[in-house]
């Protein structure tokens, strides 16, 4: 049983973990807002492999998306 537990507070703390990186990018990707710092972040991103970026790549077009 023990083990179960373990196994489900490390699962609950890597969740956490993931998701305040991913409110952190969030709030990183916000400050490119002109065109100029939305090209170059996408200049950035297209050198780096998808599998990289992909993540990135979906935060920063929602954050896009919202701001119209």
């Amino acid at each position: 049983m023990t083990n179960i537990v373990s196994s489900a507070l490390r699962s609950r703390n890597e969740r956490r973990a993931a998701k305040q990186e991913r409110e952190s990018l969030k709030r990183d990707l916000a400050q490119f807002r002109t065109r100029a710092d939305i090209l170059d972040i996408e200049a950035t991103l297209d050198r780096l492999p998808d599998e990289v970026t992909q993540d990135i790549r979906v935060l920063f077009a929602a954050g896009q998306a919202l701001r119209g």
